[in-house]
């Protein structure tokens, strides 16, 4: 089970990432969204409320970092307050994480209808990462509601939104196994992450858990490779992968 406090963790980088590419010429910007990135929570919602309550050109942007720090901090009410006028905001850079938190605290209150709604909306308005992780609370609400379907297509819209670099399949496989691989990664943390966006689907299909193994590029450097089952011919892996619904090829599965 997800706690409360793992989704506000969470939140966090996904709402600093958007917000770090649009500083202010303001001294008083540059404060309090320095401050919410550092994780100075309190001092950020502190001065970015300030600065919302003068109102101007920078009050929405001000009143999303603070509804955004409240949220950190536990002040959910708060940061409800904050967030709600910016859910339908014309800037994506603000209604997609206010609309993200708002579904969260709504998913922290277990209203999962609204906090699916919210998240999904949200995931269309957000890029990168921050769409992944959108989707991957979205998935998490509609499983809490039974809606399973709705659920497996937040996750494979997830994993498709990773940015991994595919390979192709050798020529040559090892001792005839072969292997579903959904990406090849040179970072192994890009690789944990889709390792574990993919538990549910590798779940589902009885394929075990999916696994990273590593490998050589054209260039000789390491690649992260996340592989799901292991098969003795290419025809019957094949058959798995039509049934996932997920970008993928088939690849070498060496047994251990």
């Amino acid at each position: 089970m997800v706690t409360a406090r793992r989704l506000i963790v969470l939140m966090v980088p996904l709402a600093a990432a958007v917000v770090s590419g649009c500083g202010s010429s303001t001294r008083t910007s540059i404060d309090y969204e320095e401050a919410y990135q550092q994780g100075r929570f309190s001092e950020a919602q502190r001065e970015a409320s300030r600065t919302a309550d003068r109102g101007g050109a920078e009050a929405d942007r001000a009143r999303l970092i603070a509804g955004l720090a409240a949220h950190a901090s536990g002040d959910v009410s708060e940061a409800a307050l904050r967030l709600a006028p910016l859910a339908n905001h014309r800037d994506d850079q603000i209604a997609g994480p206010a609309s993200a938190t708002l579904g969260l605290i709504a998913a922290e209150r277990g209203q999962h209808e609204e906090a699916a709604r919210l998240l999904t909306a949200a995931a269309e308005r957000l890029t990168g990462d921050d769409e992944v992780r959108a989707r991957v609370h979205a998935a998490m609400s509609y499983e809490r509601l039974g809606r399973d379907e709705e659920a497996a297509l937040q996750r494979r819209l997830a994993m498709r939104d990773l940015d991994a670099s595919r390979v192709p399949a050798t020529s040559v496989h090892h001792r005839g196994a072969y292997a579903i691989q959904l990406g090849a990664f040179s970072s192994r943390a890009r690789a944990a992450r889709l390792v574990e966006l993919s538990r549910g689907l590798a779940a589902a299909h009885n394929l075990g858990a999916p696994r990273v193994e590593l490998s050589r590029g054209s260039g000789g450097e390491t690649l992260y490779l996340v592989h799901l089952g292991q098969f003795p011919s290419r025809s019957q892996a094949e058959r798995v992968q039509r049934s996932l619904g997920v970008a993928s090829v088939i690849a070498d599965a060496p047994l251990d």
